[in-house]
Parts: C-alpha cells; sequence; structure tokens
C-alpha cells in the first residue's frame, strides 16, 4: 500500500467504528490488528486514533469552506423564495455527498465540538450575515433564541433531507428551506403570501 491508501484505510476504519462508540473507545492495537499494519507504521501518520479524527475533521471543515464563501458572495435577496440561493444549494450537494461522514461526526458517538463548531459557522452563514444585512430585523434580545431555533431546526432538516431517498430535489430543496428560514422574518416587509 502507499501513503495515500495506508492513510486512507485508517481513516476509514476509525469512521466505521466511531458508528458504534466513542473516539476514547478506539485503540490503536485493534486499527493496526484489523488493517495488518505495524504499530509503527500506524505512528508514522498518526500521533493517536484522536488525531486520525482531527485530521477527518479539518478536511471536512476546509472542504466546507468553499460554500461559507459562496454564501459570503452572494446577499441575501426575496428572488430566493422561487429561486434556489447558491449557497444552500452548495450546502445541500454537500451535505449529499457526506451523508455517512456528517452522519458520523454528528451522530450518537461523534465529536460534540466539532458539531457546536460546525453549527456555529452555519450560525454565521444563515443568520448572523442576513441580520448585518438587514435582511432580517430581530430585536437583540431575542437573536440568541431565534439563531438558536433558526440553526438547529435547519440543520436537522437537511441532514434528515440527505438520508431520505425520496422527497424534494435539490433545488426544491433549497426554496423550501430559504421560505422556513426567512419567510416568516420577511412577512411583514414584501410578502403576504408564500406558497410552494
Amino acid at each position: 500500500m502507499n501513503v495515500s491508501e495506508t492513510k486512507n484505510q485508517i481513516r476509514e476504519l476509525v469512521l466505521s467504528l466511531l458508528e458504534t462508540r466513542f473516539i476514547d473507545q478506539i485503540k490503536v492495537t485493534e486499527i493496526v490488528k484489523e488493517l495488518g499494519i505495524s504499530r509503527s507504521t500506524f505512528y508514522f501518520y498518526y500521533d493517536s486514533v484522536f488525531s486520525v479524527l482531527q485530521e477527518i475533521e479539518d478536511v471536512f471543515i476546509e472542504q466546507f469552506k468553499s460554500i461559507d464563501d459562496t454564501f459570503q458572495a452572494v446577499p441575501f435577496l426575496d428572488r430566493y423564495f422561487n429561486n434556489p440561493h447558491p449557497g444552500i444549494m452548495a450546502t445541500l450537494d454537500f451535505t449529499k455527498k457526506n451523508e455517512r461522514l456528517m452522519s458520523i461526526l454528528f451522530g450518537r458517538f461523534g465529536d460534540q465540538n466539532f458539531a457546536h463548531k460546525c453549527k456555529t459557522n452555519a450560525g454565521r452563514a444563515f443568520f448572523d450575515k442576513a441580520v448585518q444585512e438587514g435582511y432580517i430585523e430581530i430585536e437583540e434580545r431575542h437573536r440568541k433564541i431565534v439563531r438558536l431555533n433558526m440553526i438547529g431546526g435547519h440543520w436537522e432538516m437537511v441532514t434528515n433531507w440527505a438520508k431520505s431517498s425520496k422527497g424534494l430535489d435539490v433545488e426544491e430543496q433549497a426554496i423550501l428551506i430559504y421560505r422556513l428560514m426567512y419567510g416568516y422574518l420577511r412577512l411583514n416587509k414584501s410578502f403576504t403570501n408564500l406558497p410552494l
């Protein structure tokens, strides 16, 4: 095996084990035994099982940065109530392609600090930017609770959509998300009816 194949096999095995237990319950001994590699080979690439998970999370964050760049480049506009927002489309495409990985990283045995970090980043893209642009107006004292509900609810909506083989296509889902996130906050400005 070459370097890339070995590292990929280690990462894949750690992900598989994370489906059934916490990271601190995964031992280097079982990884090397399962893969048929020496301990020195494992330690050549990684300091610990935790460093394997850290690399997986770092790659995930790096890939997700392009989505954040899209959000930063595209303003929030009412036309996205009927046309898919590019940032939401990118988020949905990424989620669908990485459904297993996200299911593991954000699942029962995943790193809760990492999940919190990702939701915080999503909050900056979906909520904070919309407030800063004046697209949605929320009193300062209500922002924290609205932000938590908006991001938490839509995070679940997106991950459940990614797991489903049926349902809305990507464009329809993007429009629905935009309407649910911003429609009720924009009703008094320009919308009286938001039919699907």
